[in-house]
């Protein structure tokens, strides 16, 4: 498989901005991951991948932030399936993997939409905007004054409003601190000098200007996948790859999941040669007993395209992007996974999303 990212690197400025959601499937002391989408360096995640937008807030994307994404590595859906598998939990051959599977109750223009990688929410930007992007973003659930109802104490209304003026501190330390890494980094790569600026803070001021960051984003609210339904990847890594095989989907008419609140974070993405901004929503896939039968019925099998293990056994078989799959014990696992882990829940946050906690979606 080619790496379509490989070839494409942030330009002076620029930082990468992906949105994604994972889900928490818990079996019997076990959490279950899926095989990911690198082939030759193969390793486990979480069932979940990328937000997608629909087609009514592209004008707005390509005027506001950035007229074409940057891509995943996702060439072929469930192009990331390995083929070989024994007994009944195998892929079916008559099973179409380019088969996409539309969550119910979307209009044909969503559905098209959706089918197209190019509405993946990641984007390659100017990181004086990501910020904006961050709260356009969060625009589509966007919870202000939360907890603050005349029906809590003064009390707990008064640790509310701290809590969110403490979060709202951190965001915009964080974002300042995202746009100076990449002033400091177009000053390395000699990209600041060549426009007469000496260093990261004026390339920051600059960024800021040029970017026309005081202008402000808009005043719209974003149209993209939703907490309440995040039922496409579920379907598309366990349905439509076969993993559930047709005759126990039966069982999945409806799922329910507990939001147990998302991370943000930056990082250097050597990938793109830039810093990248990462939002991940976590949810707790709660299970019915018929359900749960099935992800037992599918430990049973001999499919290496998925995984059982024990959250404490976990740390010792983490790989990051750069490591060789041999340097863990089987099975390697990818290094996100450990967003699962009850340990690092305990740093997620609510800030500016839902306040609903639980969802049911039908499938």
């Amino acid at each position: 498989m080619t790496y379509t990212n490989k070839s494409v690197q942030a330009d002076f400025g620029q930082a990468r901005a992906s949105f994604a959601y994972i889900f928490k499937i818990e079996v019997d002391g076990e959490l279950f991951l899926v095989g990911n989408e690198h082939p030759d360096n193969w390793r486990y995640q979480p069932v979940g991948g990328g937000y997608h937008y629909f087609d009514e807030s592209k004008a707005v994307i390509d005027k506001y932030f950035a007229p074409k994404p940057a891509p995943s590595i996702h060439e072929q859906l469930n192009g990331w399936l390995s083929k070989e598998g024994e007994g009944e939990g195998k892929l079916d051959s008559d099973y179409e993997l380019n088969n996409l599977s539309i969550p119910g109750g979307l209009s044909n223009a969503k559905a098209k939409s959706l089918q197209s990688s190019d509405n993946d929410f990641r984007f390659l930007l100017p990181a004086a905007k990501v910020r904006m992007l961050f709260e356009y973003f969060c625009s589509t659930e966007l919870v202000k004054n939360e907890g603050l109802s005349t029906e809590n104490s003064n009390q707990e209304a008064k640790v509310n409003l701290e809590q969110r003026m403490s979060e709202a501190c951190e965001v915009n330390d964080m974002f300042t601190d995202l746009v100076y890494k990449t002033g400091e980094l177009a000053v390395d790569k000699g990209w600041a000098q060549e426009r007469g600026l000496n260093g990261a803070g004026q390339v920051m001021a600059y960024l800021k200007t040029q970017n026309d960051l005081y202008t402000g984003g808009p005043d719209l609210v974003c149209h993209r996948e939703q907490i309440s339904d995040l039922s496409r990847e579920f379907k598309e890594e366990l349905f439509d790859s076969g993993i559930i095989p047709k005759h126990l989907q039966n069982n999945f008419k409806t799922i329910c999941y507990d939001y147990l609140g998302y991370y943000r974070e930056f990082f250097f993405d050597e990938r793109f040669g830039c810093y990248s901004f990462f939002v991940s929503d976590v949810v707790k896939l709660n299970l019915t007993s018929e359900q749960e039968d099935v992800f037992r019925w599918l430990k049973q099998q001999n499919n290496h395209n998925y995984c059982f293990i024990k959250e404490q056994d976990m740390t010792q078989h983490i790989l990051y992007r750069t490591d060789s799959v041999d340097k863990v014990p089987a099975p390697p696992i990818a290094d996100h996974s450990q967003k699962l882990l009850t340990q690092w829940l305990k740093n997620t946050s609510f800030y500016n999303r839902t306040a609903q906690r639980t969802f049911c979606v039908d499938l």
